[in-house]
């Protein structure tokens, strides 16, 4: 599932994307609509208008066949067809575009936001989406919407003066299909070297390099900004020769889909994931809120020694593990229940270029405390396999690493009751006895990038473990924060 952002503007619609449509109190002004919306006429009689709410007509996508390819290299075909790759190769059937998805997915999905806010968790709306039409004289999308008077004040005054205000749109696909190979993409890491290096280019019988959309899944319509820094990074990109795509475009303005939208068209293992995250934070949210002598406590104490963080693995330990396939590695931890802290997993998966990351080790530690939260608040890369276990064997000198492991650093019941004890004993848990709290604002992007990275290293090994292990799960995490 790639998520994307549209902006009407990368269109050229000869005309303003966004209008204010005056209303009365027996509804919408006609003659306004006429001019810019003949498709809206069947609503017009009985349209009745929400207090507080102004109304706005949007043209959202145009279709290839009429207004081409989008400045952000994007292709929205008007229904379904045969095509050819013009490079060779055989016919591939794309899928029924804007006639089918266009208005059915705004209407079943969409809701109106400022800034793409969506919360991510059907997040509070500012408006709502009266229609959305496909207009066959004109082959393009258009919405009329209702938003909020006082939220959207600005912007309805600048629309007033006769100013443009922008908008974009969420929308998410499946995947989409390289025009010059039919490559289909099912994440950005995947697009073929024609998108990477030649989006918008011509070849000399006049064909371009473009995105296909043919399925495209809209749920989000905002009114945005667009920040000083990310129109620096566009044009540092442009400058040098490449194309900003809707996919960066997505994350340069941290837009992540809803949830729900994540677990209906991201496939099964995805919506899995995203229900995983979902119980991973919300434990992590009950131990962060909790006092040192709360029950709570005993999901931290089994990962501490007597007054430190969870015990890293020795040079030795990590070499091995670091020289082995990672995935092997991966399967054969889990086997045995086995999860490696932070500074480990650091060492594992970058093997000898772990001495450039060295220096953010300690503040990603403290990063770590509130890490699945902000996951959760931005869960593109649910469907990243980075850290996937596989059942082949990792060879017998990693099995006996990790088997001398198990006592210190598995999460099965046994080797955590051993560890309690002992731990009690010596002295209560040392600085497990003040529980650990939630990270300040973050400002090192690095740092919380390699936190974030480890959470989603905890969130593969937390995948298919007993319900009762999650918590364990977000222990050892938060633990290594205590050091």
């Amino acid at each position: 599932m790639i998520p994307k952002l549209i902006y009407p503007d990368a269109f050229d619609f000869g005309m303003e994307s966004v209008a204010l449509i005056d209303t009365f109190s027996r509804g919408l002004h006609k003659e306004a609509m006429e001019k810019r919306a003949a498709c809206f006429d069947d609503i017009m009689d009985g349209f009745k208008r929400k207090p507080g709410h102004a109304y706005l007509h949007l043209i959202s996508t145009g279709a290839l066949e009429k207004y081409g390819v989008n400045s952000n290299g994007d292709a929205f075909p008007k229904e379904a067809y045969e095509c050819r790759p013009f490079l060779g190769g055989p016919v591939m059937k794309m899928g029924g575009g804007l006639k089918e998805y266009h208005d059915k997915t705004f209407m079943q999905h969409g809701k109106v936001y400022k800034n793409h806010e969506n919360g991510l968790k059907n997040g509070k709306a500012s408006g709502y989406i009266v229609k959305a039409a496909y207009n066959t004289i004109m082959d393009r999308g258009e919405l009329l919407v209702g938003v909020d008077e006082q939220i959207w004040r600005h912007d309805l005054e600048k629309l007033a003066e006769g100013k443009p205000v922008f908008v974009s749109m969420g929308c998410v696909v499946e995947t989409d299909c390289c025009s010059a190979c039919h490559n289909r993409a099912h994440k950005k890491s995947e697009y073929c070297q024609h998108v990477r290096n030649d989006l918008l280019a011509l070849t000399k019988e006049g064909h371009q390099v473009c995105l296909i959309n043919d399925k495209p899944i809209f749920h989000d319509i905002s009114g945005v900004f667009k920040p000083a820094d990310k129109i620096a990074f566009a044009l540092r990109k442009v400058a040098a020769g490449g194309v900003v795509t809707s996919a960066e475009l997505a994350e340069l303005h941290g837009f992540a889909p809803r949830l729900d939208m994540i677990r209906k068209f991201a496939g099964a293992g995805v919506s899995r994931r995203a229900g995983l995250l979902a119980k991973l934070a919300k434990i992590e949210k009950e131990i962060l809120a909790s006092t040192a002598d709360g029950p709570e406590r005993t999901l931290v104490l089994p990962f501490t020694a007597c007054d430190d963080a969870p015990e890293e693995l020795d040079d030795h330990a990590t070499g091995t593990l670091a020289a082995a396939d990672p995935g092997a590695v991966f399967g054969s931890l889990k086997r045995k229940m086995v999860m490696m802290p932070l500074e480990t997993f650091l060492k594992v998966v970058t093997g000898d270029g772990f001495g450039d990351i060295a220096g953010l080790v300690p503040k990603a530690k403290e990063l770590l405390p509130g890490v699945f939260g902000r996951l959760e608040d931005s869960p593109c890369g649910l469907e990243d396999g980075s850290y996937e276990p596989t059942g082949q064997s990792a060879g017998r000198d990693v099995e006996e690493e990790i088997g001398r492991l198990v006592g210190s650093h598995s999460l099965a019941a046994g080797p955590v009751s051993c560890r309690v004890i002992k731990i009690t004993i010596a002295g209560g848990g040392g600085s497990a006895k003040e529980m650990p709290k939630e990270a300040s604002a973050v400002k090192d992007a690095a740092a919380d990038f390699l936190a974030g990275e480890y959470a989603r290293y905890a969130l593969s090994f937390a995948d298919g473990l007993p319900e009762e292990r999650l918590g364990l799960v977000v222990g050892q995490v938060l633990a290594n924060g205590l050091g």
